[in-house]
């Protein structure tokens, strides 16, 4: 009788052995994350004190995608950056669109929460648009929230968008310097930002 269930065991044994070894060596892949198109922001606008600093996937992948820019008394930074969505309008302007969350020090006061970023290249135009919206909640005190848009012309060389291949490479354009606005674009940069806190007691704060 104990060797019969000997002889069981070792079928069993026999049976299972193989099946863990093949488990244990089988290692996932890893997949890449391809974007359809890049885009690169490089902008300075002097008597606004905005400093644009845009990278959504360069080499074609998501890695190294950063969103960050200065404004008078704030700075915003990226935490994490969505694929691109890329389209054209119908009036031939190419459309880059990405999403995420990120931190904004505005005043002094650090708030995080969602952004929505477009970025719009114009066909024949001299200056293309940068588009950024947030709403955020102070990190200290969440009864404290900001809520932001900045849409902002800038000049023609200081916005590229770039489409991407299925196999993560992108027709890469040369990096450029920013440009001085206001010498450049003197009479056609626009400024529409607004910035509001409102607290918790009530107070509002615009800027």
């Amino acid at each position: 009788m104990e060797s019969k269930k000997k002889e069981q065991k070792n079928e069993i044994e026999v049976i299972v052995k193989p099946i863990i070894n093949v488990n244990v060596n089988d290692t996932p892949r890893k997949t890449k994350r391809c974007c359809s198109c890049s885009g690169t922001v490089n902008s300075y606008v002097e008597e606004q004190e905005l400093t644009l600093r845009i990278q959504i996937c360069p080499n074609g992948k998501m890695e190294g995608s950063l969103i960050y820019f200065t404004v008078e008394d704030g700075a915003f930074t990226s935490n994490s950056v969505s694929l691109p969505k890329c389209y054209t309008s119908l009036t031939g302007d190419t459309v880059l669109e990405v999403s995420g969350t990120g931190y904004f020090n505005f005043l002094g006061i650090t708030f995080q929460g969602p952004y929505a970023l477009t970025l719009v290249e114009r066909q024949g135009a001299t200056d293309d648009i940068v588009m950024f919206s947030f709403v955020g909640l102070d990190i200290l005190d969440s009864a404290n929230s900001l809520m932001g848009s900045i849409n902002v012309n800038v000049p023609d060389g200081d916005l590229t968008i770039t489409p991407c291949s299925k196999d993560c490479s992108c027709g890469s354009s040369p990096p450029v310097p920013p440009t001085n606005a206001k010498a450049a674009a003197a009479g056609k940069m626009i400024r529409k930002n607004r910035l509001v806190i409102v607290k918790g007691d009530g107070q509002v704060i615009t800027h």
